[in-house]
């Protein structure tokens, strides 16, 4: 399970939401499970949460985050990571700061910089495959289905 900490300017906390089986980062929207219900939106380099804009989140989980794009026909795997950190519409790995993805309002999509390519929506996670390779073929047909139930809400 995850846990998503918004931030103000300054690192003051204004908004916590948690446990959550999964996000989904479609377009500026965020939406989080088990229902996909919107927990926040994005304009101009702010997320809207409970009323609030925070130019920041964290996304925590129990054990190793799997990231993933979707693609027609096949999701990318962008890796499993200890902490992400969305600042500014860019995604950012914790620790180590490396850029992964950096959000595109105009085209509504993410860009992904390890393959120059764009991605609709992102999905998290926990990863299942702690330890092990993060082999797409099982666990992306379940997302792409899972991905696929969220269009409809």
């Amino acid at each position: 399970m995850m846990t998503l900490v918004f931030y103000r300017t300054g690192d003051r906390i204004i908004h916590s939401t948690g446990p959550v089986p999964f996000v989904q980062i479609a377009g500026g929207s965020l939406r989080v499970g088990p229902d996909g219900r919107q927990l926040a939106q994005y304009h101009d380099g702010l997320w809207r949460v409970g009323g609030h804009d925070a130019p920041k989140y964290i996304v925590s989980g129990s054990g190793p985050i799997l990231l993933e794009g979707e693609r027609p026909g096949k999701p990318v795997v962008l890796g499993e990571f200890a902490q992400l950190e969305i600042v500014d519409g860019a995604i950012y790995t914790r620790p180590g700061c490396a850029l992964l993805a950096r959000f595109d309002q105009s085209a509504a999509a993410w860009y992904i910089y390890r393959d120059k390519g764009s991605c609709s929506s992102l999905f998290l996670r926990e990863s299942r495959t702690a330890g092990r390779s993060t082999d797409p073929s099982p666990d992306s047909i379940s997302v792409q289905r899972t991905m696929s139930d969220l269009s409809s809400v």
